[in-house]
């Protein structure tokens, strides 16, 4: 009677711990997508106040991604000193984030793409 017990018992603990890794797999992308939203959403308020973003900023953009485990990372927006008050300026980040997909007895390693697009409207003034 022991030994079955413990069977059963061993059998359920890899049941869940299985089910456990796969929702934390399928939430994976979930949150890197909030970690770019708010990254995105932060230079987007600083492109939107300056006019625009430098190079520098892009670079920074770039590098808090690659530290985040994103690959594959284009940016295009609007930089500083090129558009006038109201003018629509756009803060595009195409990205793609490794992650591994389990089927059978298998890990397989694909890329998951992620984006933010946003427009935003000129409010500096220039005198």
């Amino acid at each position: 009677m022991d030994v079955s017990k413990s069977v059963v018992t061993a059998f359920a603990i890899i049941v869940l711990l299985i089910v456990f890794i796969t929702v934390i797999n399928f939430f994976i992308p979930f949150f890197m997508k909030i970690e770019l939203n708010n990254i995105g959403r932060e230079y987007r308020d600083i492109m939107e106040v300056e006019s625009g973003l430098t190079a520098q900023d892009k670079t920074e953009i770039e590098a808090l991604l690659v530290g985040k485990g994103f690959k594959n990372i284009s940016i295009t927006c609007t930089l500083k000193g090129t558009a006038v008050f109201g003018q629509k300026m756009i803060l595009d980040i195409q990205t793609e984030y490794p992650i591994y997909e389990f089927s059978s007895f298998e890990a397989l390693k694909t890329n998951i793409p992620i984006n933010y697009k946003r427009e935003v409207f000129s409010r500096r003034i220039e005198e």
